[in-house]
């Protein structure tokens, strides 16, 4: 499975932000979305819904796919961004 940025834009800007001389400290203010794929095709997402909050939108699009992976990346994904 591949999980990238939906936007390689804010991907960039979210980077770029952390090094930012007192922005870094501040929390990411835009809305970033993860998009998982098997073979190409879409099977899952991960979006951030609010702006300052942690509250996130996962689907899972593939029946076949395994719940708790997608959840435990997402979890992953989130301790990552450094929330």
């Amino acid at each position: 499975m591949e999980i990238s940025e939906r936007s390689m834009a804010v991907a960039l800007f979210r980077r770029v932000w952390d090094f930012l001389p007192w922005v870094g400290d501040v929390p990411f203010p835009w809305k970033y979305h993860f998009d998982f794929a098997r073979d190409g095709q879409l099977v899952g997402s991960f979006e951030k819904k609010t702006r300052f909050r942690d509250h996130y939108l996962v689907r899972v699009t593939d029946p076949a796919l395994d719940r708790r992976l997608v959840l435990a990346q997402a979890v992953a994904l989130d301790a990552l961004q450094s929330r």
